[in-house]
Order: C-alpha cells, then sequence, then structure tokens
C-alpha cells in the first residue's frame, strides 16, 4: 500500500456508489476491521447534517409561515420542533441520526448512505489506503449483494458506531461547550439518557451521596480550585454538608439532577474511543529500517570480503614472483581478468538486490540477502571490476 493519495471518490469511485448503498453496516465492519483503523465521527456526523439540511430548511420554513400567519402562537409541539429546528446545524450525532428516522425516506435514506461511503473512502484514500484495495473490497462487496434493499437505518449506523472517535474535547461529534449548549436548549430527558447509554453512562434521575461527591470534585477540578483540604472534606461529609458546601462554591449539585447536570454527567463518565489511524507510512519505516540493518550487515560481509581477496590476491603475487625467478609461468587468473564462479555468481545476487531495494522490494532484497550471505567464497579472480563494486557499496 502506497502514501497517501490525492484521487477522490470523484474520480475513482463514484461508479460504484449507487450499489455501496445495499451494502449492510457489517461491510464497513469488514472494511475497518481488515484495516485496522477507526473514522473520525465528524465523518457520519458532517454526513449526515449535509443530506438533513434540506429538510430542516423546508420544514422550519413552513412552522414560521404557520405561526406568521396564525393569530394564536403554535402549539407547544410544534413550538418545540421550531425551537430545535433553530439549532440544526449545532446538532450532536444521535440528535442527527434520531432526524434521519423522523423524516425517513428512501430518497433520504440512499443520499445519506451515498454521502457516508463516499467521505469513508475519501478519508482512507487519504490517508494511506491503495486504490486498487478499495476498489478490489468495492467489487467483492457488490457481488455479495443479493437483494437489492436499503439496509435498515437504525441497525447499519449501530453496526460500526464502535468504530468512530471523536477529536480531544469533543463528544458525539461535536465540541464540550457545543455539546451542553445545544442538548441544553434541545433535548429532553428521553434523547439525553439515549446519549448517555450511548457512551455506556448511566444517567441517573436522582443522586446520592457518591453522585452528589463527583459533581462536586469534578466542578472544582475544572476551576482548579481542589485543594486537599476541600478533598477531605467532601470525602468525609454528609448529605447535608455536601449540599451546603455544594451551595457556597455556587456549584449545582442537587438531589434531582437538572437538564444541565445530566449533560455535565455524560461527559464526566463517557469512556471516548481513541482513533486508530491506517498504519501505512509506520509499516513503511519499519520496512525501510529492516532493510537499512540489513544493508549494513551486507557491507561488512563485503568489507571482509573485499580484505580476503586483497590477502589472497598480495599471496598469489608473491608466488607468482617466486614462479617467474624459478622460470614458472604466471598464474594463469592474473592473464585473464574474469571473475570466477563464485564472485561472479554473487557478484550477480548482489546486483539483484541492490536493485530490490532501491525499488522498495524489501521481500526479494531479504532473500537476495541471505543467499549472499550464505555463499561459500573460495575461489580466485581478477578484482578491478570488482573492486569498484564493492567500493561503492561499502561506501553506501
Amino acid at each position: 500500500m502506497t502514501g497517501p493519495q490525492e484521487a477522490t471518490t470523484d474520480y475513482a469511485f463514484s461508479g460504484y456508489l449507487d450499489e455501496l448503498v445495499y451494502c449492510s453496516g457489517a461491510r464497513m465492519v469488514t472494511l475497518l476491521d481488515e484495516l485496522s483503523t477507526t473514522l473520525p465521527r465528524t465523518l457520519r456526523t458532517d454526513a449526515l447534517r449535509n443530506v438533513l439540511s434540506p429538510y430542516f430548511t423546508e420544514e422550519r420554513q413552513t412552522l414560521i409561515e404557520e405561526e406568521e400567519k396564525s393569530d394564536h402562537p403554535l402549539d407547544l409541539n410544534k413550538a418545540r420542533r421550531l425551537s430545535r429546528l433553530k439549532w440544526h446545524d449545532k446538532l450532536c450525532e444521535t440528535q442527527l441520526e434520531n432526524e434521519l428516522i423522523f423524516y425517513h425516506g428512501q430518497t433520504l435514506i440512499k443520499d445519506y448512505l451515498q454521502t457516508l461511503w463516499r467521505s469513508v473512502l475519501d478519508y482512507l484514500l487519504k490517508t494511506g489506503v491503495e486504490e486498487r484495495y478499495l476498489n478490489a473490497f468495492i467489487k467483492e462487496s457488490i457481488e455479495e449483494i443479493r437483494v437489492r434493499e436499503l439496509p435498515v437505518i437504525e441497525k447499519f449506523n449501530s453496526a460500526f458506531s464502535a468504530y468512530l472517535f471523536d477529536e480531544k474535547n469533543a463528544i458525539d461529534g461535536i465540541e464540550y461547550e457545543q455539546f451542553k449548549e445545544v442538548l441544553f436548549h434541545t433535548a429532553n430527558t428521553k434523547e439525553i439518557k439515549q446519549i448517555g447509554q450511548k457512551y455506556d453512562v448511566e444517567v441517573p434521575r436522582t443522586l446520592n451521596k457518591n453522585g452528589i461527591r463527583n459533581i462536586l470534585v469534578n466542578a472544582l477540578k475544572r476551576r482548579n480550585q481542589l485543594t486537599s483540604d476541600l478533598e477531605a472534606e467532601i470525602e468525609n461529609g454528609s448529605l447535608q454538608s455536601l449540599t451546603k458546601l455544594a451551595k457556597d462554591h455556587n456549584i449545582n449539585a442537587s438531589i434531582y439532577l437538572t437538564k444541565e447536570q445530566m449533560i455535565e454527567h455524560i461527559i464526566d463518565n463517557a469512556t471516548p474511543l481513541k482513533g486508530t489511524a491506517f498504519q501505512e507510512e509506520t509499516a513503511a519505516l519499519e520496512s525501510f529500517e529492516d532493510v537499512d540493518a540489513a544493508i549494513r550487515s551486507l557491507q561488512d560481509d563485503m568489507a571482509a570480503l573485499k580484505k580476503l581477496i586483497h590477502k589472497q590476491l598480495e599471496q598469489s603475487d608473491r608466488n607468482a614472483a617466486t614462479n617467474a625467478d624459478a622460470g614458472g609461468k604466471k598464474p594463469f587468473f592474473r592473464k585473464v581478468p574474469v571473475l570466477d564462479m563464485a564472485l561472479g555468481t554473487m557478484l550477480l545476487f548482489m546486483t539483484i538486490g541492490l536493485i530490490s531495494y532501491f525499488l522498495q522490494d524489501f521481500g526479494m532484497f531479504s532473500a537476495i540477502n541471505s543467499l549472499i550471505n550464505n555463499i561459500n567464497f573460495r575461489g580466485q579472480g581478477v578484482m578491478e571490476i570488482y573492486h569498484g563494486m564493492l567500493d561503492f557499496i561499502i561506501a553506501g
């Protein structure tokens, strides 16, 4: 798999989106599992917001016109609905999912699934996943489709929720402060508890002594006002003294939780999923480190071999001089400038190994390096050409 690419689904995968919408959420899970990666929750939040925006605008305009034409205020349900719609561009993921179910319709669901798949594929491409891998996955997914029916959207979204992560200081796709504000103005108790359940947080309606202690400690920590004396006082305090302590520090910590306290309770107790990006870059770095180590080992071997060859050549020169003095013949390897079989074989393997290295074919390089290390050098030959190659490798 190669590094990050500029390609986007507008070019690479648009032709497949009409078919991908019929895949189940399990296929999304398979994709993320195979890549050992997670996704920013904002990918899904943005997809939901984009497809729902026209519906929000149309309904809001309808309610505003109805209110303007009527001599009476809107009934309570419509008034609450209009109030929520004023915050439509700030809703959290759970609220947007609820709105998707509220409006529900085949066209809307299909638009959402196309937008989501496009966003996910674009994100994976930009993080370094190869286009050819994604193409193969998409084709396999489409081949597995037996019935061209859109998935049940609640099940689809739920299937891969565990693979979505929030950025720092964010929850459910939006920042903490926005989360507190938008839920306070738009969510009822049922929806707040739904969000709590999503993040494995039980949202109580009333607090016991331990609950009030937690509110006090968390609030004072956020303000950097928690001293050792206050901590001891909170730990040993009665329900009555804790309530008074909260009042003295202007902390809302009554036995009955307000909506604001429920929201704070979720933020304080939710366990966020940490993002796991596709690790292609790290894997490549480790591969280069392995190859560098192998290259260093090969360089050491070549240096030792060159030293041995020099020693053998010096001995050959001495023998040749002795033979010449005695009227003998000069050795053949000094007269014919060719490499012997062992050196020729090693040079061939070494050249292939270097080419494999520069082409980043690490598997081939490893195999060639292993062959070179296991060659038993025994021959002699004229080394002028070979010396140049050795010097090049040893110098790096």
